[in-house]
């Protein structure tokens, strides 16, 4: 891929930033990534591929790419503009915010929804330096095409203070910082994977549950890069998901994170599958509310099997999968 012409200035750019007075620690490493995230089964695509698509491709490689956009703004968004792979200056968006988590079925949005986010975090430099990369100073809906920005003197105008801005702010100055927060830098059609750094999972279950789905090959080659870590905080966790699970031959304990908001009967509806690959069956049950409060479930009703593969879905959505393997049937 050519480079842009002034791309040893846009590096000088970026160790600019980075020496800002108003940058502190907690965000300074925003600034050697471009960050894309994406529903964990589109990732466990995506690396399958070793290709990232733009919105209008990915159509024609997976129909059944999950979208986790809001129909609203997407009717805003150019369709020309759909042609292009969107990254984000920093973690923690507004649109993650949004439609991070599973939601209350009374609420839940058939787009606009992303239950299990998968972060994954290219080279910004290496980004920003391709001859057919772009970039915005906000939100990408309402630009054009010949509107994209291209040039180190404008990249050196950019509003990133209001970019990386990470805390509260006043209600009259709520539109400019939702908008700066969601400034793009934007690459046509598709990007390969040579410029992927890191695969960040928000909990262990779902580290596993990526590893469970992922092609035993797929995960060879990108498991080194794949990561739960909680010490940098890429996600809001302010609604329900699986933060961790363990398995033994009597049952699975599994531990959820606790949503803001008080769980109430009936939201959600949760369902556990277990194929149990010593008697050859598989189980599925509809599990209680209380479930979600850290639960033991028992397999002992099922003969207490020393391998079986377990799938929890909430409200229809894939929310962890693993194996477990007895002492006998340990595959090394």
């Amino acid at each position: 891929m050519n480079e842009k012409s002034d791309c040893l200035q846009f590096r000088q750019a970026l160790e600019d930033i980075r020496r800002a007075p108003w940058l502190d620690e907690s965000r300074r490493w925003w600034t050697y990534f471009a960050f894309h995230f994406t529903d964990l089964r589109n990732a466990a695509a995506i690396l399958s591929d070793e290709r990232l698509y733009s919105r209008a491709q990915v159509s024609l490689h997976h129909p059944d790419f999950q979208d986790s956009a809001s129909a609203d703004v997407l009717g805003q968004t150019k369709s020309d503009l759909k042609r292009y792979v969107r990254f984000y200056f920093r973690p923690r968006t507004p649109t993650l915010h949004y439609n991070e988590g599973f939601l209350p079925r009374s609420i839940e949005s058939p787009t606009a929804h992303c239950p299990v986010p998968v972060y994954l975090l290219f080279d910004l430099s290496a980004l920003l330096c391709r001859a057919d990369s772009r970039f915005t100073r906000e939100t990408l809906a309402g630009y054009t095409p010949g509107a994209l920005l291209k040039s180190v003197d404008v990249f050196r105008t950019m509003p990133f203070e209001d970019i990386f801005h990470d805390s509260a702010f006043p209600p009259h100055e709520r539109d400019r910082f939702v908008r700066s927060r969601h400034a793009e830098l934007v690459v046509p059609n598709e990007i390969d994977l040579t410029h992927l750094k890191a695969i960040w999972c928000r909990s262990p279950a779902e580290y596993r549950t990526l590893r469970a789905i992922a092609p035993p090959e797929v995960w060879q080659k990108w498991g080194a890069r794949i990561t739960a870590r909680a010490d940098y905080n890429l996600f809001f966790r302010k609604r329900l998901f699986v933060k961790d699970a363990s398995l033994d031959s009597n049952g699975i304990r599994f531990t959820f994170n606790t949503p803001q908001q008080a769980m109430q009967e009936g939201q959600y509806v949760i369902r556990l599958e277990i194929d149990d690959f010593v008697h050859d069956r598989r189980y599925v049950q509809q599990l209680p509310f209380d479930s979600l409060m850290s639960k033991h479930v028992s397999l002992k009703q099922i003969g207490s099997p020393d391998h079986y593969a377990v799938r929890l879905f909430i409200n229809d959505h894939l929310a962890y999968a693993d194996t477990y393997y007895g002492v006998d049937d340990v595959p090394f």
